[in-house]
């Protein structure tokens, strides 16, 4: 059970490291729209200055068409030459070339910028979502986090558990085997008793077979009966005195 424990929370901590480094790349490609988005702030401002400066230039222009218009008007007046006033002219078309040209340039610039914050506005979107999925990840990994703790408190739990456990096995061996030496030490204690148990009833049973021989021999001889009678208390008391040391 331990080794399984042990094994799942080595699994846990394999996913959670890939889901960490998962977490790192989701981070990075963050920090890396950051930087584009930062970058194409800079470009729209960049335009920007660079519309204003165009829109401040045709304005500038336009001083000058009113400057060349009146200068043609007084030219006029004064009978200047024909070729001057067609020289003018080209000269202000040129002018109004260049000024159509700018203000083409400014479309286009307009539409740039446009589709420049169209792009941002997506990126932000982009960014706030992310930012909503990295806070996501961030709750997951620090629940993932509290149950690693959780369950490496739970292993130390189980290892002093599995200790203790240990102890007690190696107690409870000790005192059987303290039991078993008691035993064999009980074994052959009655395996001498049942020994000296054995010899003292064949030593009375000789004594018996003797005091019965005795009476045996003196039954018939009536001047020995009170020999006889000596003898056999004599026995007798031989055969309970060994009766007695075997009982004890």
């Amino acid at each position: 059970a331990v080794a399984e424990a042990e094994a799942a929370a080595n699994e846990q901590c394999r996913v959670a490291q890939e889901e960490a480094e998962g977490h790192l790349a989701v981070l990075e490609a963050k920090q890396q729209q950051d930087d584009v988005l930062k970058a194409l702030k800079g470009e729209i401002e960049r335009l920007s200055s660079e519309l204003k400066e165009a829109e401040f230039e045709r304005l500038s222009t336009g001083d000058k068409e009113r400057e060349m218009e009146a200068l043609q008007a007084q030219l006029q007046e004064a009978g200047a030459s024909s070729e001057l006033v067609q020289q003018m002219k080209d000269e202000m078309e040129l002018h109004m070339s260049a000024l159509q040209a700018k203000q083409e340039g400014e479309s286009l610039l307009k539409q740039q910028i446009t589709e420049l914050s169209s792009k941002v506005e997506g990126l932000q979107d982009d960014l706030y979502k992310q930012q909503a999925f990295g806070e996501s990840l961030q709750a997951e990994r620090d629940e993932l986090r509290e149950a690693i703790d959780a369950l490496t408190q739970e292993m130390a739990a189980v290892a002093e558990a599995e200790a203790a456990a240990n102890e007690q096995c190696r107690v409870a061996q000790e005192e059987a085997e303290g039991h078993l030496a008691v035993l064999e030490a009980k074994q052959q204690q009655d395996d001498v008793l049942k020994s000296e148990i054995a010899r003292l009833t064949a030593e009375v049973g000789r004594a018996q077979s003797e005091a019965h021989a005795l009476r045996t021999d003196t039954a018939g001889c009536p001047a020995g009966e009170a020999g006889r009678g000596i003898a056999v208390e004599a026995a007798d008391y031989g055969v309970e005195q060994q009766s007695g040391g075997a009982a004890g």
